[in-house]
């Protein structure tokens, strides 16, 4: 079979991540505002309730690695996947932001609660599934996995740019002629999209896709959450790119939980958000292709260390230099997508160069393992960056509705949005530039040597 990784192949992957983002990043990025300002919830309410929910996706996300592993339908082990779960992220999608407000605050949280489950639980198996054709296609080659792991960055910040640039004056337009609607029709609409990216992925990667045996899928090991503590116990890499993602991640959902408070309630204009969104999404791009240059000339390490360093130090001067000007914010939120992108552009290939690390020194081959925990920093910082958000606007004296806002309420919100998220993106940055000993030479001598040893495994089977 030919693995190799041509134009029209990287443009497939791209598609896929083009479509999933535009279906998510409504929910991911107007949820909580939405949540406030619409059903009328506290924010620490607000805060409660987006914890409970991450902590359940949390839980879903563990258990999702190995039931995707042993998974036998008849679409192939990653495929069927994308081709089922559409469905039940469109109808997450549509939980969001369905007007329960007629309903008690209870049943509010309730339905908010089952509509993220779906979403992005669903999303966990489908994510996991986007890895796992990754793999398949590109095969050992580490040039092929960073082709697709940069067509998938390249892909999202395209897409982005357009849902940064329409989806909060769709909201609004539509909110005009349908009061109430705003949110869930333009939700809705752009979720549409995710099922046109799955036809494309599951329609470019049928031959890539085996269907695992009966007797295959007995011998592939649940990964339980007590796996991945074992594995990352043992695996120094795989532990210290965990810790660092999750702290760079904690700070962005910090920065996202509450970005739309600061266009309301700072400048008083939320509409400005919409172009803060697409300038910096334009910002990211510009990133998602020079930022992979600079891994490859100068190691992957080297885009890590910097990016997360430079996304921290543009995060923190936000508190000092974007208070009353609003357009230091947006450009600084820019240059912080500049910097994110330097490294998320080659983010599963961290993990993946983790787990052939660990292969390669132990024997053990817990890549797998490895693989399904590039997912984890995210659940983590949505969920304690989230809360960190929620209750950071309670402290500072957030009410639903406010109509007064006072400089002690302005200088509170400043300090969280940046120096707070500022800090955890240096100290994650700092961990990884004494820390990390991976190279990019070593990751493909082990990933070679993985893939011989294996290989004479089989043979040896055989004879």
């Amino acid at each position: 079979m030919d693995n190799k990784i041509t134009v029209k192949t990287q443009l497939t992957f791209a598609i896929f991540q083009f479509c999933s983002v535009l279906a998510v990043t409504i929910p991911m990025m107007y949820l909580t505002f939405y949540m406030t300002e619409g059903l009328g919830m506290t924010a620490a309410l607000m805060g409660s309730v987006l914890l409970i929910a991450r902590v359940l996706d949390f839980i879903i996300g563990l258990a999702s690695g190995g039931i995707v592993e042993k998974s036998r339908m008849k679409w192939g082990t990653y495929r069927s996947w994308l081709i089922i779960l559409k469905y039940v992220v469109f109808i997450g999608i549509v939980l969001l932001f369905w007007d329960t407000t007629s309903l008690p605050m209870g049943l509010r949280a309730a339905v908010t609660i089952i509509g993220y489950v779906l979403m992005h639980g669903s999303m966990n198996f489908i994510a996991l599934s986007q890895y796992g054709l990754v793999a398949r296609r590109a095969g050992s080659d580490m040039d092929g996995r960073n082709k697709l792991s940069i067509a998938f960055a390249r892909g999202m910040t395209v897409a982005n740019i357009i849902i940064s640039a329409v989806a909060l004056p769709a909201i609004v337009w539509v909110g005009s002629f349908a009061p109430g609607l705003g949110y869930l029709i333009t939700a809705a609409a752009f979720a549409l999209f995710f099922f046109a990216g799955s036809i494309v992925l599951v329609k470019a990667t049928k031959d890539h896709d085996r269907l695992v045996t009966e007797e295959e899928a007995k011998l592939i090991p649940q990964i339980s959450f007590g796996d991945m503590i074992k594995t990352a116990a043992g695996n120094g890499q795989l532990m210290l790119v965990l810790l660092a993602f999750c702290l760079t991640y904690i700070g962005m959902f910090i920065s996202q939980t509450i970005m739309q408070y600061y266009f309301v309630f700072v400048i008083g204009d939320m509409l400005m958000m919409s172009v803060s969104l697409t300038v910096g999404m334009v910002f990211a791009f510009v990133g998602s292709i020079f930022g992979p240059i600079l891994g490859q000339k100068a190691g992957k390490k080297t885009a890590m260390v910097t990016g997360m360093l430079l996304w921290g130090v543009f995060t923190g001067l936000i508190t000092i230099l974007g208070k009353g000007n609003v357009w230091a914010f947006i450009v600084l939120g820019g240059l912080g997508q500049v910097a994110f992108y330097m490294f998320f552009s080659f983010g599963m290939n961290y993990f993946l160069d983790a787990g052939e690390y660990g292969f390669y020194k132990t024997g053990k081959d817990n890549r797998n393992v490895a693989l399904a925990m590039f997912n984890m920093p995210m659940k983590v910082g949505m969920a304690i960056g989230g809360a960190i958000g929620g209750y950071g606007l309670s402290v500072i004296g957030y009410t639903p509705g406010m109509t007064e806002v006072t400089d002690s309420f302005i200088n509170g919100f400043m300090a969280l949005a940046g120096v707070v998220p500022g800090a955890f993106m240096i100290v994650a940055g700092v961990s990884v530039l004494f820390f990390w000993k991976i190279t990019d030479k070593d990751a493909q001598m082990y990933a070679t040597s993985n893939a011989e040893k294996i290989a004479a495994q089989k043979a040896a089977a055989v004879e």
